[in-house]
């Protein structure tokens, strides 16, 4: 007789008969062992089994005896079943074993998962203590330590013992099934159900406890969201804060917990502020605010990162040794005042040590002096544009990128200055050329007039009196062996002789090929006779590449035009122009300033300038022993700088952390959308101390982001805030590109209530800011100032400075004429005025907002009203009764307004999408100092696209009060940015223009006076 068992029964029978030697693996089967790994097992060799009873199992009245088996393998040479061979008492013998030895072999596997589960389970109830926030390093590192005891086999011997009718305790599975799956949530799961609940519960039960007795005893009392942000205390904590909305309460409630509490002593805590002033403030709150609640003084301290750097270093220095700190500040002192300062001494004298001693660094010096201290600029493209007018419109943003000035009632004339006094260019490259030439000592002669035929073989324009104009080529040689003169053109082409679309493109590019084939026909006679002929052209390419100047050279050379050597004296020349050019040494000074406070090393920049211009590589070369000369000087002087008191601060921190008494475990960062690489490091240095104990609480908004010119990253801010936690609060997993370390958590927390602005205000800016991609979105409700209609006043005035001053007054008036407001002792108070611009210096303010008529205005409406000027930048952390934006609009002195980036200073600056992100949310920093209404001052032929923004906003229409803002205007074609305007010249352009080409000659029009015709169309 013979039967063929099915998988259970056989995976039973092999492992009473066999427990420690067999393993089947097939693909149907998947037997496996109850009780650990399988040993592996060969069956390829064995075609015959002989099992045998063991005597040692309970079931001694089963006779020992012996069984055929016969195995049968499939292809792969794996066992698909296995026929038992033997009586029929025998198989019914051996049914009765297999079934008593599955039950025992079940209750036992049952037994040993259930301690397992048990005692997971168990450990997870003591994880979560009662009155402890639950941090998720603490649930990590525990799920850690469980996931390496986990039973691999649970789900296994679970599915077993369900499947099979053999067990007879299901009741018993079932249960252990549902412990299973909760344990196995808790060990696996990132962030679990049960961790979640844990802190909601602690929240919610320290609300009811600290509340009464700490958080509505502080200044104004903290709201529900506010104490709750301020009870989290994961590994990071981060609190998204909206304008307004009580940032420093909460921070000031978080340290007051964590004293209360005992979680940190005073001496554990630091609070770390963007500046000295904000650090004071809130060293202030914390130790009149806090000292009252606990009844004691307290003794956390809240500074500024420079100045923690500098304890951490001072302390590291043998006793009475304080080096002096010397800001290498880039600023210069205001018009008529000495240029004296401390850091600036020490700057020129690195400077002269490397000018006088390093003939390399002079040769450098003077290479950048002369060919490429102005970047290239970049225009937009205008397709309609002849090639002419876009190299005219080239020549006026390369002379403002130079600042150059042009003399009056020679609008025609080259405005490009060189080395030559007596010469100036049409373009930034071709002024390069001229000085390498004029180094040189190489004669030339710059757009000499050609006449005879070279106008007709050039086809030059007509003239209004129906001859050509001349032509006038770029550069013009003679020969020292030939009477004919030796033509240069410069082309403004890549490496394939392509031309920018805003140059032309294709339009320059035929003009280009035009003047090749001309010059071909006229000598190619020469070449053919294996002569050079009497032309050469350079390219933009080799000005990127750097290869130009050895190219000229060798053209020059071999046509025989003598080059000389640059003499002592011409090398001095280019030195003294460096000395009286206040722009060089800044620009120098600047970059030393913000390389050193951009925490990259030179490698990281030779990194990204491998694909920068040849300039950005050679100021490299001249940057970097300029950067060591002036550390050394700063050493030799036993001084330091601000960057130093960082870089020396987080040295310490990972090399000697032992040598720094300072004991910071929690630690606070204010206007954390604003960090930097370097400050961002001093954190994760002090956060490393202490990788177990440490917690980082970071505050900030995302759309209050506008100091990236001082190197802070907003990505550091948005890096916090994954995807998925862009619309809602919650802890965050774990994530190892974040400066905390990797096995850390996060934990999200959105402050949506302002106490400062109107909702109407809080509902337009929210929209505006809202149109950079990359912002978190949040909703912001305001608490306080309920207003909606009409909390957005733009108001249109004419093109003139003095119709800003005009409708500046008239808005003045109409607020004076508003009910008096009462201050919190029933007494009325003077209505607080902001008005604001984009920049402090007079000259770039929009016309009639200079500061003598500011002032007038403050005097004139004193008392009824306190009006103060700031800038935009200068408002962030204020606030008033209402602001007044001026300069609301396209064109020069605008807003936003147009700037040329240096790939200079790119490279220490963080990676900028767009450059009006930044411009946006400077606006919503600006609207958001209002605490009842705004005012935007717009000229109303030429507004802002801003302005149009805001106008596109129709779901928001009863937020608005537009006032004089009806008549015509026209929105530039080309750019969709600008507005067509009528200048001095009779044309009508972009207000963007240069960098927009747009333009049309009007026919029978007069041209118009207006504040954008300093823009030179």
């Amino acid at each position: 007789m013979q039967t063929t068992f099915n998988d259970n029964l056989l995976f039973a029978l092999i492992s009473l008969q066999y427990p420690q030697k067999l393993r089947l693996d097939s693909p149907f089967l998947q037997c496996q062992r109850l009780f650990g790994e399988p040993e592996k097992f060969s069956i390829t060799q064995i075609h015959r089994l002989e099992v045998v009873a063991h005597s040692s199992w309970p079931l001694r009245w089963v006779k020992a005896y012996r069984l055929e088996i016969d195995v049968q393998l499939n292809k792969e040479q794996r066992i698909t079943y296995l026929t038992l061979n033997g009586s029929k008492a025998q198989l019914e013998a051996i049914g009765e074993v297999i079934g008593a030895a599955f039950q025992l072999l079940g209750q036992r596997a049952l037994e040993s998962l259930k301690k397992t589960i048990d005692t997971v389970l168990k450990s997870g109830r003591e994880l979560f203590q009662e009155g402890c926030y639950c941090r998720g390093s603490t649930m990590a590192a525990w799920q850690a330590l469980h996931k390496a005891t986990w039973p691999k086999q649970a789900n296994l011997i679970i599915e077993r013992l369900q499947s099979n009718a053999l067990f007879k305790d299901q009741d018993l599975v079932w249960a252990l099934k549902i412990q299973t799956e909760a344990a196995r949530d808790l060990v696996f799961t990132e962030l679990p159900a049960e961790l979640k609940a844990h802190n909601k519960a602690f929240i919610d039960e320290a609300i009811k406890t600290y509340g009464p007795v700490l958080f509505s005893k502080l200044e104004q009392g903290l709201s529900d969201e506010q104490m709750r942000a301020a009870l989290i205390f994961d590994d990071a904590n981060v609190s998204i804060a909206a304008a307004g909305s009580g940032k420093t309460s909460v921070m000031v409630g978080k340290i007051g917990y964590a004293l209360m509490s005992r979680l940190f002593n005073d001496n554990e805590i630091l609070a770390l502020a963007y500046n000295r002033k904000a650090a004071d403030e809130l060293q202030e709150r914390i130790d009149e605010q806090l000292g009252e609640v606990l009844g004691r003084r307290v003794r956390v301290k809240a500074d500024t990162f420079h100045a923690v750097g500098k304890a951490i270093y001072q302390a590291s220095l043998p006793e009475g040794i304080r080096p002096e700190v010397i800001p290498l500040d880039a600023k210069r002192q205001a018009d008529g005042e000495e240029d004296d300062q401390p850091g600036r001494r020490l700057f020129r004298k690195a400077l002269d040590g490397l000018i006088a001693a390093d003939s390399t660094f002079v040769e450098l010096l003077v290479e950048w002096v002369a060919y490429y201290r102005h970047p290239e600029p970049v225009m937009e493209a205008f397709g309609e544009a002849e090639v002419a007018e876009n190299e005219a419109r080239y020549e006026k943003v390369c002379k403002k990128a130079i600042r150059a000035k042009v003399a009056k009632n020679k609008s025609w004339a080259p405005s490009i200055p060189t080395l030559n006094p007596a010469l100036s260019v049409r373009s930034g490259e071709e002024a390069k050329i001229a000085n390498w030439l004029y180094l040189h000592d190489v004669p030339f002669r710059y757009e000499p007039e050609f006449r005879k035929d070279w106008p007709e073989l050039m086809d030059m324009p007509l003239t209004s009196t129906g001859g050509r104009r001349p032509y006038l080529p770029d550069f013009v040689y003679t020969s020292t062996e030939h009477s004919y003169p030796i033509f240069h053109e410069h082309f403004g082409q890549d490496k394939n002789r392509k031309a920018p679309t805003w140059m032309g493109g294709e339009k320059y590019d035929r003009r280009a090929d035009f003047k090749r084939g001309v010059f071909e026909e006229k000598y190619g006679w020469l070449r053919r006779q294996s002569k050079l002929m009497p032309f050469l052209e350079t390219s933009s390419a080799q000005f990127h590449d750097g290869t130009i100047f050895e190219h000229l050279e060798n053209a020059l050379t071999k046509r025989k035009v003598p080059v000389q050597p640059v003499t002592a004296e011409k090398r001095q020349k280019v030195l003294a122009q460096f000395r009286e050019s206040n722009e060089l040494e800044d620009l120098l000074l600047k970059f030393v300033s913000l390389f050193r406070d951009s925490g990259l090393s030179f490698a990281e920049l030779e990194e990204k300038a491998g694909d920068e211009p040849h300039r950005v590589r050679l100021f490299l070369k001249l940057i970097q022993p300029l950067v060591q000369a002036v550390e050394q000087t700063y050493q030799d002087a036993g001084a330091i700088d601000f960057p130093d008191m960082i870089n020396k601060a987080v040295h310490i921190l990972r090399t000697t952390p032992e040598s720094v008494p300072f004991n910071y475990k929690f630690i606070l960062v204010d206007e954390f959308q604003d960090i930097a690489k370097l400050r961002s490091d001093l954190v994760q240095a002090l956060l490393d101390r202490f990788p177990v104990e440490s917690i980082l609480f970071c505050v900030g908004d995302d759309w209050q982001a506008i100091n990236r010119f001082a190197g802070a990253d907003i990505r550091t801010f948005l890096s916090y805030i994954p995807d998925e936690m862009r619309k809602r609060d919650g802890a965050v997993s774990h994530r190892s590109d974040l400066p905390v370390k990797p096995t850390r958590s996060t934990h999200v927390k959105k402050l949506s209530k302002t106490f400062r602005c109107a909702q109407g205000i809080a509902d337009v800016s929210k929209q505006l800011v809202l149109r950079n991609l990359a912002q978190i979105d949040k909703e912001v409700c305001a608490e306080i100032y309920k207003r909606i209609e009409g909390a957005v006043r733009v108001v249109g005035h004419d093109d003139s400075g003095d119709a800003r001053t005009a409708a500046l007054v008239s808005e003045l008036e109409r607020i004076a004429s508003l009910p008096s407001l009462i201050d919190k002792d029933g007494q009325a108070r003077p209505t607080g005025v902001f008005i604001l611009t984009r920049n402090r210096k007079e000259t770039m303010r929009p016309d009639g907002c200079d500061s003598k008529t500011l002032k007038a205005l403050a005097e004139r409406f004193t008392p009824l009203l306190h009006i103060e000027h700031e800038t935009m930048h200068g408002s962030k952390g204020l606030g008033r009764d209402f602001v007044i934006i001026v300069g609301m609009e396209s064109g020069y002195k605008g807003f936003p307004g147009e700037f040329l980036p240096d790939p200079l200073f790119e490279m220490l600056l963080p990676a900028l999408e767009n450059t009006l992100e930044e411009e946006r949310r400077l606006l919503y920093v600006a609207l958001t100092r209002a605490k009842q209404q705004v005012v935007l001052l717009t000229v109303k032929s030429r507004p802002s696209e801003f302005i149009v923004e805001l106008e596109g906003m129709d779901h928001l229409s009863t937020r608005f009060e537009w006032v004089g803002m009806d008549g015509p205007r026209e929105l530039c074609s080309c750019c969709k940015r600008g507005w067509v305007v009528l200048n001095k010249w009779g044309k009508r352009g972009c207000t963007r223009y240069p960098y927009c080409g747009y333009q049309r000659i009007e026919t029978n029009v007069l041209p118009v006076q207006t504040d954008q015709c300093n823009v030179e169309h």
